[in-house]
């Protein structure tokens, strides 16, 4: 099976177990990890064996259960008969000593059986925890949806057997468990909460990004006080930073010859072009998107971008939109850093401007051949006044 590129070596693997899959529920959420999963129509290399199973009319039976795998551990989901693996950890004295105590057998079978329908109900839970090495069980980790301090938040929660304390599993657990929150279930902001004394809980959480937002106390582990973690998904935050960015017009006898790039087609129109109140929707060849810009200061400026459906965003156009733009789009990588050079057509025909994104003002970077004069600060080149102003009226 392909391995995605990722730093945290987040990955499925393909070993035997049972699961469904829901229509109503997408709970292969695998698929955005892998894209040789596939339903129907592709051999994905994986079993999928209807004639000995019986299947409810609303799923498909798929075989498969690893989660995640990690330099040293593969983070499985639950099956039942797990039940006596999972007890030897969660009846532990040590293990269990920052919880209201250690679990009964009959406590650890309704863990994962919760765990279990969590899956088909979510696409998520809490996963147990092997070594890769010798396919120990020598913990817990996860995802859940529950209530700290009268609030329902997704719960990111790790346990490991005490003898394996002291050796990074859990921050490696956890670490491939946020990283798979945000970038496969698209979870928006994950949570994490311990005791107040819990210190290596509480370094975990820290080490993997989270920040402390609150102290309560806990009734459901003997009213203890408790710290209550959290941690952004990064797309989340980065639709609320500040875009910064520099704009170029182009030597065009240069730009004729020069290398083109990935190219693609973008229509947009404006909600609002009032000064600091900038509303566009953009329609592009795959996905549309509600951006709203605040005010221009120097070359930065805030921004809020969200993806809509299609159908909204061709609507939104037709309805609230007086006059859109047209482009094509050219994504070139120079030195290290993306230039994003549009072409545009229909009344601004004949206008080419190169743009950079950076992270700060200061930011150093090299310019291509084909960069003419900078317009950063010439308002006439604004995407919102070109809507009203087109190059072509100039």
């Amino acid at each position: 099976m392909v391995k995605p590129k990722v730093k945290q070596k987040i990955y499925p693997n393909k070993l035997s177990s049972e699961f469904y899959f829901h229509k109503k529920s997408l709970y292969l959420n695998l698929l955005k990890i892998n894209p040789l999963l596939c339903i129907s129509g592709i051999n994905t290399g994986i079993q999928i064996n209807k004639s000995n199973y019986p299947l409810p009319s609303d799923s498909l039976y798929i075989s498969i259960m690893t989660v995640l795998q990690t330099d040293r551990l593969i983070i499985k989901e639950y099956k039942a008969e797990y039940l006596m693996l999972v007890q030897k950890v969660f009846s532990d004295p040590l293990t269990m000593s920052f919880w209201p105590s250690p679990f009964t057998k009959e406590e650890t079978s309704k863990w994962i059986e919760r765990s279990i329908l969590s899956y088909k109900e979510y696409g998520f839970g809490r996963y147990a925890i092997f070594l890769n090495e010798t396919n120990e069980l020598i913990g817990d980790c996860g995802i859940l949806k529950l209530q700290a301090d009268n609030t329902i938040v997704h719960d990111l929660g790790y346990i490991i057997y005490a003898p394996f304390w002291n050796h990074g599993f859990a921050f490696e657990a956890a670490e491939a468990i946020m990283n798979y929150g945000f970038k496969v279930l698209n979870i928006e902001k994950l949570y994490a909460n311990m005791p107040y004394n819990h210190n290596a809980s509480i370094k975990v959480a820290e080490k993997i990004g989270m920040k402390r937002i609150k102290e309560f106390n806990n009734s459901k582990n003997r009213s203890i006080l408790t710290y209550l973690y959290s941690s952004v998904n990064p797309k989340i935050l980065k639709k609320m930073g500040q875009e910064i960015e520099r704009k170029f017009l182009i030597k065009k006898d240069i730009w004729e010859y020069a290398s083109k790039g990935k190219a693609s087609y973008l229509k947009q129109g404006y909600i609002s072009t009032e000064p600091g109140k900038t509303i566009r929707v953009r329609v592009t060849e795959d996905k549309s998107f509600l951006t709203i810009k605040g005010k221009t200061e120097g070359i930065a400026r805030a921004e809020f971008e969200y993806e809509i459906p299609e159908e909204d965003a061709n609507e939104l156009l037709n309805l609230f939109a007086a006059n859109c733009i047209e482009k094509v789009r050219h994504e070139i990588i120079y030195d290290g850093k993306l230039w994003e050079v549009d072409v545009f057509s229909g009344d601004n025909d004949g206008l080419i401007i190169a743009e950079i994104e950076l992270n700060s003002i200061d930011e150093k970077f090299s310019l291509p051949a084909w960069i003419d004069k900078e317009v950063s600060g010439d308002e006439r080149y604004f995407n919102s006044n070109l809507s009203k102003n087109p190059f072509k009226k100039w």
